[in-house]
């Protein structure tokens, strides 16, 4: 910032940034002053809006699909399933659980310590079982 002995330092300032000089003072840096937070109060809220946009495409890769809250009251057939998976307890699933997919691509949780849990298990791996020797056979 140049300053010629006498002069206005706050004109000063404005000239050096290229900005209007105006007759009063006062409204020259409330101009300067105001346009300089429009810009950081913009730059703020693009940042807080990527920030935003970060978390929602993280969250829904970090929570599971499938997970189970509670367990189905009804017993299941094996002949209605195509497939299982089995739920540990972690941060979003508090519960351990069995989870069957349906043929219709349903999904239905089911407590592992049920007897008739433990049969559809079984009978869904004796298929695995059954399907794996005839690919072997072949």
């Amino acid at each position: 910032m140049t300053l010629l002995s006498g002069g206005n330092p706050a004109r000063a300032l404005l000239k050096e940034h290229k900005l209007p000089v105006r007759n009063t003072l006062d409204l020259s840096l409330t101009h300067y002053c105001g346009t300089h937070l429009k810009i950081r109060m913009l730059r703020c809220r693009v940042c807080v809006l990527a920030v935003l946009l970060s978390l929602l495409t993280l969250i829904p890769s970090t929570q599971s699909a499938h997970c189970c809250l509670k367990y189905t009251r009804r017993p299941l057939q094996c002949r209605r399933l195509k497939n299982y998976t089995h739920q540990p307890i972690t941060s979003s699933c508090d519960i351990h659980a069995v989870i069957f997919q349906t043929w219709m691509d349903k999904f239905v949780c089911a407590d592992p310590s049920q007897d008739w849990t433990k049969r559809v298990h079984r009978c869904l791996l004796k298929r695995q079982e059954n399907k794996s020797k005839l690919k072997k056979t072949l």
